[in-house]
């Protein structure tokens, strides 16, 4: 996007913008091994905006094994995205940050033996498929225990190219290993 500036008719300036669904998966931390124990998935998105109406899915091998809706309490609250644009929920109360209203305890996949082929985390709003990564039977290398992160919030469509393996998981923030 080229604009000109109305002080100075002459100067050019450009600016990038990034587009992105209002809300996408930014890292997910997951370990079937140990029924996703300290497992997370971490949202990005508008600061404010509300998570009415969204859930995050759990998919093996073709079937929805978990099925998270994104509210907390009785009666069910929506949670709402922090300042910075995060929301983490997580399986258990292991991830640093997460407090009793962040806990999913069905946020699980359990596969000690490996035995799924496919395993996806997807994320819907009204139904609606918004965003979702596949890190078993997909381009992304499938390493229990380790965390997963988008770069720079971008979201291209294709998980292969906008995830990456990250140096150390970082719940709350951004992501230690962008993508290049």
């Amino acid at each position: 996007i080229e604009v000109r500036r109305p002080d100075d008719s002459l100067a050019e300036t450009t600016y990038w913008l990034t587009v992105r669904p209002w809300l996408v998966i930014n890292e997910l931390l997951h370990d079937e091994t140990t029924a996703w124990l300290g497992g997370f998935v971490e949202l990005l998105g508008e600061p404010g905006a509300s998570t009415e109406g969204c859930a995050v899915s759990l998919v093996a091998d073709g079937a929805v094994v978990a099925d998270v809706p994104l509210q907390h309490g009785e009666p069910a609250v929506p949670y709402v995205i922090d300042p910075l644009g995060y929301l983490v929920i997580a399986h258990d109360d292991m991830v640093p940050g997460v407090d009793a209203i962040q806990v999913q305890p069905n946020l699980v996949v359990d596969d000690p033996n490996g035995l799924y082929t496919t395993l996806v985390v997807q994320l819907r709003c009204y139904e609606a498929l918004l965003d979702e990564v596949q890190y078993r039977g997909g381009a992304l290398p499938d390493q229990p225990g380790a965390a997963l992160g988008r770069g720079f919030g971008i979201s291209t469509g294709d998980a292969a190219r906008d995830f990456r393996p990250q140096l150390e998981a970082s719940p709350w923030f951004q992501n230690v290993s962008e993508v290049p």
